[in-house]
């Protein structure tokens, strides 16, 4: 799995899937499953052909893709907040 940073908060996950011998009806439910996933992934590469022995079935090979909070960089987790200066009220 592939993973590239959106921003400091957000990164891209991508993952190669590779189907053989998929008829097109389990390819499309498939494809909507990602589409409609409550974990907002997307489809972002499609290559579909058909089966060398079966013209009725597809290899398939997909990118698919979904957006995550970043993962902490090692030592930012170590790292504490600055203490408050403590103020002193004036009368």
């Amino acid at each position: 799995m592939e993973k590239k940073p959106v921003d400091e908060a957000f990164q891209e996950e991508t993952a190669k899937v590779t189907l053989r011998r998929v008829p097109l009806e389990k390819l499309v439910g498939y494809l909507y499953d990602i589409e409609t996933s409550a974990d907002l992934m997307t489809v972002k590469v499609l290559s579909v052909n058909t089966d060398s022995n079966d013209s009725l079935l597809l290899d398939v090979t997909l990118d698919a893709s979904t957006i995550t909070r970043a993962e902490k960089r090692e030592g930012a987790a170590n790292k504490k907040a600055p203490a408050k200066k403590s103020r002193a009220r004036r009368r």
